[in-house]
């Protein structure tokens, strides 16, 4: 979860996959000997060419899909992460086949868009984690 400040307020990166019409939270796979923190920063940035640094890590959220008929065991790792990007840098898609959208929004207008109940569940925790803006 991604946030930058920007004035008064905060706003959160999200991301809309490509051939969907859900909104969540950026993330990838992690490398061979790659730490999970490592990762989040890799993956934010070639996702969006957005730079970032974490904060703290939010949780893991652990789930089963379906993939080709054979039921999978999933971890996905969460952190809050701050971009160490200037306000007004500009949201570059890196894999166009893969993402349709990214955006910065406001953290009320985000909480709404997350189409995951999980992901809105980590948005919170990290808008806790940080308190009010000021």
């Amino acid at each position: 979860a991604v946030f930058r400040k920007n004035h008064n307020f905060r706003e959160w990166l999200l991301i809309k996959p490509k051939g969907t019409k859900r909104w969540q939270l950026p993330k990838g796979k992690i490398d061979r000997g790659e730490k999970s923190a490592d990762t989040a920063v890799r993956e934010i940035f070639e996702e969006t060419g957005v730079r970032a640094c974490v904060v703290e890590k939010i949780e893991d959220i652990k789930y089963f899909f379906v993939q080709d008929g054979e039921r999978i065991f999933k971890v996905v790792t969460f952190y809050l992460m701050k971009s160490t990007d200037d306000k007004d840098t500009k949201i570059e898609k890196q894999w166009e086949d893969e993402i349709e959208e990214a955006v910065w929004i406001a953290e009320s207008e985000a909480l709404k868009r997350l189409s995951f109940k999980s992901e809105k569940e980590i948005l919170r925790k990290g808008i806790n984690t940080l308190g009010e803006v000021g």
